[in-house]
């Protein structure tokens, strides 16, 4: 049974009633495939006491012994076909790795049920997945195989394993491993119970605190002796001290097991080991490596930083710089948020990470790049002046005691955003000067010019956005934002009909920007330069730049292009060229603010993919409807 046809009559039988709305929400899938999909499901269960009932009212649901129906479902699930072309990559990743033989492009088709031509568009990003890894898929008239680095082999398969296995590893445990179906054939469930018994008794009794990544990388390291290694069968003497607790697990791993750790994979769980005692503070044997890591950090860092700063570095990149040491990967999940709401601190980190890669003669992922960012954005935060909050009064007739109850709940949801100054009873207004930004009224109010919002005194959720979006109003009218719209200019926003690249798009911001005496001639060759180094693009929009020394006066390019621009791996839409340099400081952290609310606002965004002159993408920019 397809995986998608599978999942749904889970879902319904798990729901009990659904309707074709809360089917297309949950799979993303257009109405007419749900409804291939539910055609599929029926004629699946046709030989059961279950039917589907699809009844325009009452809704999408199963009639009859619905224990037989869930029997069935859960041996289907043994036998899952992958359906998707991410889950059909995975799985074709996992049969070139852990099947020593060889595997045909018709074998493929067979087993996933699709088209020559569909394998093949597999192919092409399995090929690209490998050789980002440092490996490379050969095909041989058909026949295709993987090579990969011995350094790399580790890392590799624990990366394509933590993929695979997805959510449901961390909610395993030696009582209940929750399997993905594509790899029963690979691995025992019998073994792989035993393994996180061995990790979880290991752990509790070293009381060592593990991110959930380190904790499923050693469980998996651990999976793939017993299905891919050959037992050693002896005991080899290690060229370097090994730390205790290396020991001590390779020898309950031999004791439940019967299976010697050659000296390789003695080696790289030692590493491993020597990491996690590392970040729970607990001194190792060999402590010599980067012993100059906080002098270094600290001599390229600017002068303005904190010893919080420092020390939040230090630890995380003595321990990132030992796990590119030891051939380890980072996943960072929350890598693309990070680029996108902390630009600023993305670029501090990168600057850092560049440096420190020099000095050292290393290669950080983007993924530690991120976690970086995260100490950077700390910092930022810790410096950061508040903003002065919106200013309001409160109009109510109702006694001193809801008034007081409305201003609680009031600073309760917004204290941060709004400072209520004063009381008023509404027959007082009139003969008030109103000096605050916002009025809060309880009660009706008429021929009031000042901004005001007309609430319940138990302030509901639809009264707090509306305060809420008066303070933006507010807010939006400030110095800062005037700043922040001056930054565009009619002659620096362009609107694309033919599809290009990243540096084409680049070059035409930048030349335009120089020839406007906004920036000097070395622009574009920097911009392009940064870009190499780390993508900017995210979720079809880019955020292109170079270093502030490139630019006389600040400036923002924007390019719409309707076929989009082919910009690394992604297809960008919309591109803002942020000309930033030492004059913007003041604003730096609000401009970058407002540009991220219009790039959240996806009404917005979508407004400028289709806008037809420059007039209309400042009005869209603006908010000048």
């Amino acid at each position: 049974m397809p995986k998608t046809e599978l999942k749904m009559g889970q879902y319904i039988l798990s729901h009990e009633k659904v309707h074709y709305s809360d089917l297309t929400t949950e799979f993303n899938i257009s109405r007419p495939t749900v409804t291939k999909y539910l055609n599929l499901l029926s004629e699946s269960i046709a030989d059961t006491n279950v039917k589907l009932v699809r009844d325009k009212t009452s809704g999408i649901y199963f009639e009859g012994d619905t224990t037989d129906l869930q029997n069935v479902l859960n041996e289907e699930t043994e036998y899952i076909v992958p359906d998707t072309p991410d889950d059909r990559q995975m799985f074709i990743i996992a049969r070139l790795i852990f099947r020593k033989n060889r595997v045909t492009i018709n074998q493929l088709c067979q087993q996933l049920y699709v088209s020559k031509r569909t394998v093949e568009s597999d192919l092409t990003k399995v090929r690209n997945f490998i050789a980002d890894n440092g490996g490379s898929l050969i095909n041989n008239n058909g026949s295709l195989s993987v090579v990969l680095p011995e350094k790399i082999k580790y890392p590799f398969l624990i990366d394509v394993i933590h993929k695979f296995w997805g959510n449901k590893l961390m909610t395993s445990n030696h009582e209940n491993v929750i399997f993905p179906p594509m790899l029963n054939q690979y691995f025992e469930q019998g073994q792989t119970k035993q393994v996180f018994k061995i990790v979880d008794e290991f752990i509790s009794q070293h009381d060592y605190k593990l991110t959930d990544y380190e904790y499923e990388t050693l469980v998996i390291y651990l999976i793939l002796q017993l299905s891919l290694s050959k037992n050693s069968n002896q005991n080899q003497d290690s060229p370097t001290q090994l730390e205790t607790e290396t020991l001590e697990l390779s020898k309950k791993f031999h004791y439940v097991f019967h299976y010697h750790l050659n000296i390789e994979q003695l080696t790289y769980l030692n590493n491993f080991i020597i990491l996690i005692k590392l970040e729970n503070r607990i001194p190792i044997i060999h402590n010599e490596d980067f012993s100059d890591l906080r002098e270094n950090i600290q001599e390229l860092l600017d002068d303005d930083f904190d010893e919080q700063l420092l020390e939040g570095l230090y630890q995380h990149l003595s321990g990132a710089l030992r796990r590119y040491k030891f051939g380890m990967k980072a996943s960072n999940p929350y890598i693309e948020q990070i680029k996108r709401k902390f630009p600023l601190s993305f670029e501090e980190a990168l600057k850092l990470v560049s440096k420190l890669d020099r000095k050292l003669d290393t290669d950080l992922s983007e993924d530690e790049v991120a976690f970086v960012a995260l100490h950077f954005e700390s910092h930022f935060e810790r410096k950061r002046t508040p903003d002065a909050p919106v200013t309001a009064v409160i109009v109510c007739n109702t006694g001193i005691g809801t008034s007081r109850l409305l201003e609680e709940k009031i600073n309760q949801n917004m204290r941060d955003q709004i400072t209520i100054e004063r009381i008023l009873r509404s027959y007082e207004v009139g003969d008030s000067n109103i000096s605050e930004d916002l009025i809060i009224s309880t009660v009706p109010l008429e021929n009031i010019e000042k901004p005001h919002v007309l609430v319940s005194p138990f302030l509901t959720d639809r009264d707090k956005q509306e305060i809420k979006r008066n303070i933006d109003l507010i807010n939006s009218q400030t110095e800062a934002f005037g700043y922040f719209l001056s930054l565009f200019k009619d002659n620096l926003i362009f609107i694309e009909d033919e599809k290009l690249d990243y540096q084409e798009a680049i070059q035409k911001m930048t030349t335009a920007a120089i020839e406007s005496d906004l920036a000097n001639n070395d622009l574009t060759k920097a911009a392009i330069s940064r870009e190499n180094i780390s993508s900017t693009a995210v979720d079809n929009i880019a955020l292109p730049h170079a270093d502030t020394q490139f630019v006389k006066q600040p400036f923002i390019a924007i390019m719409i292009s309707k076929k989009g621009i082919k910009w690394m791996n992604e297809n960008v839409k919309v591109a803002f060229f942020m000309g930033m340099n030492d004059q913007t400081s003041l604003y730096i952290r609000k401009i970058y603010h407002y540009l991220n609310e219009i790039i959240e606002d996806k009404e917005r965004i979508y407004e400028l993919e289709n806008s037809q002159s420059t007039t209309e993408v400042l009005k869209i920019l603006t908010g000048d409807k």
